[in-house]
């Protein structure tokens, strides 16, 4: 008895409704009246353990007949118990895949993978429209010409945009004949320094709080360092040059 108590448990039956179910079992003329004041319920929660029994299909309700509820085949238990495994077998799956999306996008400063590259354009412009989902902290960027090049301008522009909105800081240091972003004019929080003449060489970057981008002009390709040692020694060098410019 213990063990089909159990069972019952498991198909989602509660104690009332066992109790019911059990009297059912064990006789075939059940008064349902002297039923309901047996187990010490109201009308209105026995009724329901009834309807709820019919709706497994584990009782059957008969209009217009007596009696009006009847147990049917208690194989019926088996059945649910089968629905009952493949509901949480199929809900385990997902839940395995929710951990290991998780897993996936959690990583602590031990296991960041320390280089990342992006190739081509199209990738390039992924990498930039994701970034604006989670804007950093504080901004700084060395580019010529040709780092605004990379991609569509307007995409840059969205980027100083969306970044600005959310509060962060943004310094730029470029050419003096960096003549596309003079078509920002003056926008709060953004703040751009300017070298005499050109940057000679394509490559440029620009790094946040937790990584450091290298931008190749040539390629053109986009990586992405994690360490914190190699963007210290960058920000560093960007800070001397800030200040002597």
């Amino acid at each position: 008895m213990k063990s089909l108590n159990t069972a019952l448990l498991k198909i989602g039956l509660d104690n009332t409704d066992i109790e019911i179910y059990l009297a059912f079992l064990h006789s075939k003329d059940i008064n349902i009246t002297y039923l309901s004041n047996k187990i010490g319920v109201s009308r209105v929660s026995f009724y329901k353990s009834l309807e709820k029994l019919c709706s497994l299909e584990l009782l059957s309700k008969n209009p217009n007949q007596k009696p009006l509820y009847s147990l049917n085949n208690p194989k019926q238990i088996n059945t649910l118990l089968r629905i009952k495994q493949m509901e949480f077998t199929s809900v385990a799956d997902q839940i395995e895949d929710l951990v290991e999306n998780l897993c996936n996008d959690y990583v602590n400063d031990d296991e960041m993978p320390k280089i990342k590259t992006y190739l081509g354009k199209n990738n390039l412009t992924k990498f930039i429209v994701q970034s604006m989902s989670n804007p950093a902290i504080n901004v700084d960027i060395f580019g010529g010409q040709d780092f605004f090049d990379l991609v569509d301008f307007d995409i840059w522009r969205s980027w100083l945009h969306k970044s600005l909105d959310n509060n962060k800081k943004i310094r730029i240091i470029t050419d003096s004949n960096n003549f596309k972003l003079n078509k920002l004019g003056f926008i709060n929080n953004l703040t751009i320094k300017k070298i005499n003449g050109n940057f000679e060489h394509p490559g440029c970057y620009s790094f946040s709080l937790n990584s450091l981008i290298i931008w190749d002009t040539l390629d053109p390709k986009v990586t992405v360092i994690n360490d914190k040692n190699t963007i210290n020694i960058f920000r560093n060098q960007f800070n001397a040059l800030w200040n002597l410019i």
